[in-house]
């Protein structure tokens, strides 16, 4: 569920309906999985936070959270523009009991890299299927030290 301010002058904060996963067609998480789910509320002036619940013996936790509040076209649903971000670093462990996390603006943004392989030859994989060992710089953003990791072979 979404926690978020309405652009109406009362300034209450109201939580959303829980979205279910498997109203949105996911019936299985894997750890790393990054869960796109759709919330379809509409005067929305800020976002301040979400609300995660399990039902029956799930054992999971959330790493991070991106929410973006976007501008959809009424008539076809196409997406127009990135109204606000916000987001999360804060992980928690998902329980039978509703638990929030605060969200803050710009708190965590969206990666996505792209990789280009070439065409397998006779000893070497390559094309879609090929396996990719990436190597990721970053800065830490509290002492703007360089870090480096690196990931195991994924799969593309």
């Amino acid at each position: 569920a979404l926690w978020y301010r309405t652009d109406n002058p009362s300034n209450a904060e109201l939580r959303s309906p829980y979205v279910y996963l498997t109203d949105q067609n996911c019936t299985s998480i894997s750890p790393g999985q990054v869960l796109d789910l759709t919330f379809n509320q509409v005067s929305i002036q800020e976002i301040t936070g979400i609300s995660i619940v399990g039902q029956g013996s799930v054992s999971a936790s959330v790493d991070a959270v991106y929410v973006a509040d976007e501008i959809l076209d009424k008539n076809t649903g196409e997406f127009i523009q990135t109204k606000s971000e916000y987001g999360s670093a804060d992980g928690l462990a998902i329980t039978n009991t509703p638990r929030r996390i605060n969200l803050s603006r710009s708190a965590v943004q969206p990666l996505e890299l792209r990789f280009e392989t070439g065409d397998a030859s006779g000893n070497i994989n390559g094309g879609t299927s090929g396996p990719v060992r990436v190597t990721l710089g970053y800065y830490n953003q509290e002492n703007h030290v360089p870090q480096q990791k690196q990931s195991s072979r994924y799969q593309i």
